[in-house]
């Protein structure tokens, strides 16, 4: 499953901003995926790592 991972710890100051982020974000978005990374957190670790084709759209 694709995930992109906008923080896993917010400080206490930027709670407001981080939310205000989070809501304005309209699920739009283009992206090619280049590699695969398995990982583990926290903190967060890549364990293996595997490149995919180049130009499969």
């Amino acid at each position: 499953m694709p995930v992109c991972t906008l923080g896993t710890r917010i400080a206490d100051a930027k709670t407001k901003d981080a939310i205000a982020f989070a809501k304005s974000f309209d699920r739009r978005i283009e992206v090619i995926f280049d590699v695969v990374d398995c990982i583990v957190f926290p903190p967060v670790r890549v364990i293996a790592q595997r490149e995919l084709p180049k130009g499969v759209p």
